[in-house]
């Protein structure tokens, strides 16, 4: 499994631009990309056309092409905002390097990285439809247009970080946000009665697998999230209000106080008495 680190990334002279198609519509252009190429269509409809293969682009959308690639263009309309971002890998550091100035970096063990198993990901086109990164493109330009080593760095680290969203797996992004939004659920209705299996039937999935995308996510079971949701808003209720440990309980609908105790010094590490009189 390669790494590939934000250092080993190298912007392009011609890193980024916006082409706003005011003038001419139905524009076709052939064109080849040594370097590779991340184009983000802000606004409007375009085609990139690639081994015979059509991708069709509308705003918000987020295409990748690989490095030495011949593909052909297509532009609709007559307002079309394009971005592209080109960069070059390692291989080529040296003659990019010197063109940059840019200056000898660190071992990197610091540096943000993401896993590409053998590059192969980076060999063939993505599509991500919707992407919405208009705030990290203008940044990007913003950037790109002070010229200054620390600006490249700052593009790299960019580009790496929409390179990885870009190449995660459909079914990853789809489980982070299923998982995300789970725990947003139990936060949000930490006062009902919530249970693993009333939480699934929200979602309309199985139990077994809710449990295993939140485990997946966060390290933790379903029911173990619940359970450290509870005692955190328990935590809150010990310290900001005058309730007592068995009205707590019952506002979490813990079978009795006793077991609400239990689970509260498991998690906590202490009783809710002694909690209370730690931090009130």
């Amino acid at each position: 499994m390669k790494e590939i680190f934000v250092a080993d990334i190298v912007v392009d002279c011609l890193c980024v631009y916006k082409f706003v198609n005011a003038e001419l519509e139905d524009v076709v252009s052939d064109k080849y990309t040594v370097a590779y190429r991340l184009a983000y269509l802000a606004e409007g409809k375009m085609e990139f056309f690639v081994d015979g293969k059509r991708y069709a682009l509308s705003g918000g959308d987020l295409f990748f092409l690989p490095s030495d690639t011949r593909y052909t263009t297509r532009f609709f309309g007559k307002n079309v905002i394009l971005y592209n971002v080109h960069f070059v890998l390692q291989k080529n550091e040296r003659e990019y390097r010197d063109e940059l100035h840019f200056p000898p970096f660190s071992n990197g063990e610091n540096a943000f990285r993401f896993h590409c198993g053998d590059c192969a990901a980076l060999n063939v086109c993505k599509l991500q439809k919707k992407a919405f990164l208009d705030e990290e493109f203008a940044e990007i330009e913003k950037e790109y247009f002070k010229r200054n080593i620390f600006s490249m760095l700052k593009i790299n680290a960019r580009v790496t970080l929409v390179l990885l969203r870009l190449l995660e797996d459909q079914s990853v992004r789809r489980t982070k946000t299923l998982c995300k939004k789970v725990l947003d659920y139990i936060d949000e209705n930490i006062f009902t009665d919530l249970s693993c299996k009333s939480i699934a039937e929200h979602f309309n999935y199985h139990s077994n697998y809710i449990n295993k995308v939140v485990k997946t996510g966060v390290g933790q079971g379903l029911h173990s999230c619940i359970m450290i949701s509870k005692c955190n808003a328990a935590a809150k209720l010990l310290l900001e209000t005058d309730k007592s440990i068995t009205e707590i309980a019952q506002d979490l609908y813990f079978s009795d106080s006793s077991h609400f105790a239990n689970v509260f010094s498991r998690i906590m590490r202490c009783t809710p008495s002694e909690y209370r009189k730690m931090y009130y």
